[in-house]
């Protein structure tokens, strides 16, 4: 038997000479004849040739090649047939045209989800490279998605692109959820497979592309139907209603890991403000101030609150701003809180060997509003009588003092005490400038307490030393 003696590449040559080549050469032919001229019918050869590829390629394993072609070929026959529409079009605008073609991508991405079960067992093809195929599709449509906004859109091609972006973003939740999941809803039947389970990250990166789809298609929407000044002013506080429900969803009982949406819960208010910069809302900013107050508090991570304290701190100087009262002390004050807020809630600082640190800290933030109070009591508030700024200053080196006493903590009292006596003696100082015959009688005052001040001290040093040690000695146990 002289055929048990050939090669194997005579035992392949030989069928496909006889059943392989000859359909695939006269199908080629076809296509080279009929592309000779762009035509409406060009695109239907170019499909009827990758049916004959399927025919051929799904015989034999090594002419999978053949059938990946054929699919390649069904994809631009698509595409021929719809840019001859294109082209044969007038007028329009740019952005339906791209509308168009990225939609077909995303059509071809699902319909190859759709129609797996059947052709993948018919075409003898890997369900690996049949998904990789279908995702190549989505990602070529998604990126033609992106570009549309670039260019106009007609009132059909908007709620077009909306469509194919939401479709878009369905398919990426799709194919996102658990894969136990789908395996209940499919009834439990169990299935051959030679693909490979999704990876936690591939998993991740399908939701988080889907929910970016999402939000961009429901911010288009609402860029339709919402006037673009109440969209800007307030898109930190729609984002912050949308983040609540991405929050509370019980994502995991519909069938998809949850870390990914609370993720964008958490950062979708912050980016919000972002993009909008200075064109939010006071009352925007105060309401995404009180959402991360609140995630803080949910999620036990002190960092979020400091996202709070800023755009608080913000609201409040856009607040002043706006009003023409944006003074140096109001600054140094929304600076000043600021900073003893972070020195008394920051974990890193809550260590005994920190204790130093945290003094210091507390001094500069303590001293940033009692110098610039200082100052302003010279050079006065707008609208404010002077008497009244330096009293103010006053009572703003009182308030840490008193702080410092109840709190127990020392660079409050410390800041407070020197910046009350300098404010005193200031203010002492422009009261003899301006009336000079009272400095004897000041002189005479302040001679006298002295004199009484050293007597007590001499009748009743051992107590006064006692009472010294004492506080001393607690002081050294203060903040």
């Amino acid at each position: 038997n002289s055929t048990s003696h050939l090669s194997p590449l005579t035992s392949h040559l030989s069928p496909l000479a006889s059943f392989h080549l000859i359909p695939i050469l006269y199908a080629l032919f076809g296509v080279v004849i009929q592309h000779r001229t762009f035509t409406a019918t060009t695109g239907w050869y170019t499909f009827a040739a990758a049916l004959v590829g399927f025919g051929v390629g799904r015989r034999q394993a090594w002419l999978r090649s053949l059938t990946l072609l054929s699919l390649a070929g069904v994809s631009i026959a698509a595409y021929e047939l719809l840019l001859y529409q294109l082209l044969q079009a007038k007028g329009g605008s740019p952005g339906d045209g791209i509308t168009l073609l990225a939609g077909l991508a995303i059509a071809f991405a699902i319909a190859y989800q759709v129609l797996q079960r059947w052709l993948v067992d018919y075409l003898r093809f890997p369900k690996w490279l049949w998904q990789a195929i279908a995702h190549i599709h989505w990602f070529v449509g998604s990126i033609l998605l992106m570009t549309v906004p670039f260019f106009s859109l007609s009132a059909t091609g908007e709620w077009l692109w909306t469509g194919a972006i939401s479709t878009a973003a369905a398919y990426a939740l799709g194919l996102g959820r658990r894969s136990e999941n789908r395996e209940q809803e499919a009834g439990n039947k169990e299935q051959e497979t030679d693909e490979a389970p999704n990876s936690p990250l591939a998993t991740s990166f399908w939701i988080y592309a889907g929910i970016a789809q999402g939000l961009i298609a429901l911010t288009y929407w609402l860029h339709r139907w919402l006037p673009d000044g109440v969209l800007i002013d307030w898109a930190g506080a729609i984002a912050a209603l949308i983040s609540i429900f991405l929050y509370f969803a019980p994502w995991q009982r519909w069938g998809w890991d949850w870390q990914p949406w609370r993720r964008t819960a958490i950062a979708l208010p912050s980016v919000a403000i972002l993009l909008t910069g200075w064109g939010s809302t006071i009352q925007s900013l105060l309401i995404v101030a009180a959402f991360y107050g609140w995630l803080s508090s949910a999620e036990r991570r002190v960092g979020f609150s400091y996202i709070s304290v800023l755009l608080a701190d913000w609201a409040i100087l856009r607040m002043l701003s706006e009003r023409g009262a944006l003074e140096p002390l109001w600054i140094a004050a929304v600076i000043g809180a600021s900073l003893l807020y972070w020195v008394q809630v920051e974990p890193s600082l809550r260590s005994p060997n920190q204790r130093e640190t945290r003094h210091w800290l507390r001094c500069l933030a303590t001293g940033i509003v009692s110098l610039t109070a200082f100052y302003q009591a010279q050079v006065g508030i707008a609208g404010m009588l002077p008497l009244l700024v330096g009293l103010g200053a006053i009572a703003i080196d009182l308030a840490f003092i008193f702080a410092g006493v109840l709190l127990k903590i020392r660079a409050l009292l410390y800041v407070g005490t020197a910046t009350f006596m300098l404010q005193v003696l200031w203010q002492v100082w422009r009261f003899i400038s301006d009336y000079s015959l009272v400095l004897w009688a000041i002189g005479i005052a302040v001679g006298l307490l002295l004199i009484w001040i050293a007597a007590t001290f001499e009748a009743r040093r051992s107590q006064v030393n006692s009472l010294l040690q004492r506080w001393i000695v607690e002081l050294d146990d203060w903040e």
